[in-house]
């Protein structure tokens, strides 16, 4: 946010903010009107335009070149029109790449092995209901951020995450030492 404040004072605007441990209350601050704008997660931006929150959808996008293609089509000015929904408007989009499934346990390797298994699954996206019924997953409502701590910690056999995670979180944690 400290880069985006820099190019806001280029466009003239004098841009502060602040920092929530829990998305959903920044939203809710944003939804009050306490704040002007919200920097969120793309499931959570659903709400607000289904267009665009609708790219982390599950298989949505196969590959990094599709993904390419996409951020530079709605990059276009072709395409702004799709960035605005009634009052609300998407200002960037920032992909953090590929969601992998992390196991405790290396023979883990099938959607098929995932039946009675403990998951990480995020509160609001309906996408992990859908999977926890398909492969017989117990789910274990989790938010963004606890999601791997109840990995590390042994609370879930599974949770999925981006790569850009792995270090920060320690994820070797929760993998070591079977996983």
């Amino acid at each position: 946010m400290k880069e985006a404040t820099i190019q806001a004072y280029k466009w003239g605007v004098d841009l502060t903010f602040e920092v929530f441990s829990d998305e959903r209350i920044a939203i809710d601050e944003f939804k009050l009107g306490r704040c002007d704008a919200v920097n969120m997660l793309g499931f959570r931006a659903r709400e607000f335009n289904s267009f665009t929150g609708s790219l982390g959808a599950i298989g949505a996008i196969p590959s990094y070149k599709h993904l390419g293609i996409i951020i530079k089509s709605l990059s276009s000015p072709k395409a702004a029109h799709l960035m605005r929904i009634g009052e609300f408007e998407v200002l960037g989009i920032g992909p953090a790449g590929a969601i992998f499934m992390f196991t405790r346990d290396r023979s883990i390797l099938l959607p098929k092995d995932f039946a009675g298994k403990r998951m990480a699954v995020l509160d609001d996206v309906p996408e992990s209901e859908y999977l926890s019924q398909k492969h017989g997953i117990t789910p274990v409502n989790s938010t963004i951020f606890n999601s791997i701590l109840k990995f590390n910690n042994g609370t879930v056999d599974l949770t999925a995450a981006p790569a850009i995670v792995y270090e920060p979180f320690e994820m070797h944690k929760g993998l070591e030492p079977d996983g």
